[in-house]
């Protein structure tokens, strides 16, 4: 009879440990794909804040430019965009001393796990010469080195809202009559997974510093 009751009493304590440890380990993961989902969007915000499409010297004007795309991966939204800004991100002392710089966010399948969809972030250095010279003519969206940001991506959807404040789902300064070629404000939704495979929503909305400024033609 002791035994019995010692046994009864020896599983319900460790379904109670078994199923605190288990969920100390989902919140644990909630956590780290909510300070993913930070980090992201906090990089995002300081790449778009700083993003222009012209550069003015006494050489001359330089276009720049900022490109949306929608694009999808089994049907749901993993959009991508580069544009020129003024973030280089530095990763060591032999980085050159510069700032302007192309940008790009795109959504790729991991090499080993076609199943498991990540966002990097590619930039490339631009120097103050012409465009053709600068990387940013056919070169454009192209080159430069990638990091990763987050994995287990479900969604990456941009938006951008023009000076009349239509919302469209592309933006290109080729097709664009805003006068400063970008966008006045751009709406981001990024949807990460967890170990269980439920879906964490994050959306912030941007407003590119430069935007609504003037063309100097």
């Amino acid at each position: 009879m002791s035994v019995a009751i010692l046994s009864i009493i020896m599983s319900a304590v460790y379904s109670a440990y078994t199923t605190n440890v288990e969920a100390i380990q989902i919140a644990r993961e909630n956590g780290q794909v909510h300070q993913t989902a930070r980090v992201v969007l906090d990089r995002m915000t300081k790449d778009l804040q700083s993003a222009l499409t012209q550069t003015w010297a006494s050489s001359g004007t330089t276009q720049l430019k900022f490109i949306g795309n929608i694009e999808e991966r089994d049907g749901k939204r993993m959009d991508r965009l580069n544009f020129t800004t003024l973030t280089y991100l530095a990763f060591s002392e032999r980085s050159p001393a510069a700032d302007l710089c192309e940008v790009g966010y795109q959504v790729i399948e991991d090499p080993e796990t076609e199943e498991i969809l990540v966002l990097m972030r590619r930039q490339k250095l631009l120097v103050s010469l012409p465009a053709e010279d600068a990387g940013i003519g056919e070169g454009f969206a192209e080159g430069g080195s990638e990091q990763e940001l987050a994995r287990n991506l479900a969604g990456f959807r941009i938006t951008y809202e023009d000076s009349r404040g239509d919302e469209l789902d592309r933006w290109s300064t080729d097709e664009t009559n805003a006068s400063s070629g970008l966008p006045v404000l751009v709406k981001v939704r990024l949807v990460l997974k967890d170990i269980l495979e439920r879906e964490h929503v994050f959306t912030t909305a941007i407003h590119p510093e430069l935007a609504g400024t003037m063309r100097k033609n």
